[in-house]
């Protein structure tokens, strides 16, 4: 088991539903402090909060994160108990899995492995880690970042392991968020009886021709980065209950996600005059989440290239999804990216990462002495293995040139396993190149599947089965076994006697014997 496996489930114990942190940033800070990080424990209400930093110089490197939970739903419809990791076909099941304790995890244990190699590396190391973002968020990052502001503590890069990837790990990475401006309107009307519309003013009605012009508004077109902001109502609370009523009043909750062509005050200047446009008397209230954007530079090319070398995968900038805590870090830090795990289960019943992502890649050279190692290479990266694995039960040799197959029909096979293939024997992760000279199959991937084709090599590479045919196309005359150039003879016995066959036209002979004479006697 990796050390990040067994740090995520130490994490995964711990029930740290938001803002509860249950101890998690104590584990953390008892594996940070040893390596010579500065901690600063940071409480505010009641939100635990840390920020560790080793070394005083720049580039000044941040990891950020959050050690709270989503509540698990009914526990009685989870496979396994939420809050005691379960590791299933593959499979790490536990409240937080994927949202965010395996990234908090692979933080840590990166930065262990990064320090006993480079203990007196350049430039800076921190982290900063919340137990408030899956909740209201205004005792957490947000504040952290607001003291590291007061005192002039910038970051250069900030990584935010959040779940970002969509079908493999690494396939998306977050280089920034739409910003969310939320308005509460309360439009004020007069209440009275709804048979009597002359001694009532129907807030609602009043105030739909605004409701509208909001939604027809083009408010921005977008950028190279964002889709066009969208302005959506969310609820519409209006009226008494009875049915011969007017309301005095109706409550509209509404919220921009927007891009960074607009702005929060903008946005709000453009509300204001459409409302008063229609000479409502209203009350609005408003919540605000800024957005943010970290073009292409350092940041996103050093991620990239990173994930390029252990995912074998080229990752999608995006901007889509909600917001998080990023949102904040951006006010200090000069570039801001998101990555972590698959996030198609976070937040639901029985959420899980695969095990092979938090388990380290090795490499190791592989000398065959029967298998082609480019014929192994094509196998490993999805070739049909019902015949290779009833070969080798049968103890017959199982290379392509024992199975008959020519070089197209290896490269078909090469092409059609790569990818996302379910015959691939290797990980998603993994990879396989060959040298020919020597004959050796060079393989990338988790210790364990590196030792499981070990296995499987250990029943192919074996001695083929050969069978050589040769076969001579002639033209054929009347001298024909001469241009052959061989004689084909056989007798057998039967009741009758001996039968020679020499090859030529049949003839019986008076003592009963069948003879096939050469033509060429005859010429």
């Amino acid at each position: 088991m990796s050390a990040t496996l067994n740090l995520a489930i130490d994490l995964l114990k711990r029930q740290s539903n938001t803002p509860e942190d249950a101890g998690c940033q104590a584990l953390m800070i008892s594996r940070l402090e040893p390596l010579g990080f500065k901690i600063e424990r940071m409480r505010f209400g009641n939100v635990d909060n840390f920020y560790a930093r080793r070394g005083t110089t720049a580039p000044l490197i941040v990891f950020a994160g959050h050690t709270d939970v989503v509540p698990t739903g009914p526990i009685e419809k989870w496979h396994t108990p939420p809050f005691e990791p379960t590791i299933k076909d593959g499979m790490l099941y536990a409240r937080g899995a994927a949202d965010m304790k395996t990234s908090l995890a692979a933080f840590v244990t990166s930065i262990e492995e990064f320090v006993a190699e480079n203990p007196n590396h350049s430039g800076s190391i921190g982290l900063l880690i919340t137990s408030d973002e899956e909740g209201v968020a205004i005792d957490g990052t947000v504040k952290v970042v607001e003291a590291l502001q007061a005192r002039g503590e910038l970051f250069d890069y900030c990584v935010v392991g959040e779940p970002t990837s969509n079908k493999v790990v690494g396939d998306m990475i977050k280089n920034g968020r739409r910003g969310s401006l939320s308005g509460k309107l309360t439009v004020k009307g007069l209440q009275g009886h709804i048979a009597y519309p002359h001694l009532v003013k129907n807030p609602i009605h009043m105030a739909a021709p605004a409701i509208k012009d909001m939604v027809e508004t083009v408010w921005d077109n977008g950028n190279e980065y964002f889709p066009p902001t969208s302005w959506q109502i969310s609820n519409m609370n209006g009226g008494t209950g009875a049915t011969n009523v007017v309301p005095g009043e109706v409550e509209i909750l509404f919220n921009f996600r927007y891009c960074t062509a607009s702005n929060e005050a903008n946005l709000k200047e453009r509300v204001y005059a459409i409302l008063d446009k229609h000479a409502l008397e209203y009350d609005l209230e408003w919540e605000h989440s800024p957005s943010y954007i970290t073009p292409r530079g350092n940041l996103v090319e050093a991620i990239t290239e990173a994930i390029e070398a252990a995912y074998n995968v080229t990752p999608e900038l995006s901007t889509t999804g909600g917001t998080s805590d990023g949102r904040f870090i951006a006010d200090i830090a000069e570039q801001v990216v998101e990555f972590g795990p698959l996030n198609a289960s976070i937040h639901k019943l029985n959420e899980h990462v695969a095990v092979a992502d938090l388990e380290p890649l090795t490499t190791e050279f592989i000398q065959l002495n029967y298998m082609r190692a480019d014929e192994a290479q094509t196998m490993l990266y999805g070739f049909s293995m019902g015949a290779f694995l009833n070969s080798a039960g049968g103890g017959v040799n199982c290379s392509a040139q024992a199975q008959g197959l020519g070089g197209g029909a290896v490269a078909q096979a090469s092409q059609q396993g790569k990818g996302d293939s379910d015959q691939k024997v290797l990980t998603k992760r993994g990879r396989a190149t060959y040298e020919l000279k020597t004959n050796t199959l060079i393989i990338t991937d988790t210790p364990r599947k590196i030792q499981e084709v070990r296995v499987l090599l250990t029943r192919l590479d074996v001695p083929a089965r050969q069978v050589m045919i040769e076969a001579r196309v002639v033209v054929a005359t009347d001298g024909w076994s001469r241009d052959l150039g061989a004689r084909l003879s056989f007798s057998a016995a039967n009741n009758i006697g001996k039968k020679k066959i020499l090859g030529g036209p049949l003839e019986l002979g008076a003592d009963g014997v069948g003879q096939i004479m050469d033509p060429a006697n005859y010429a």
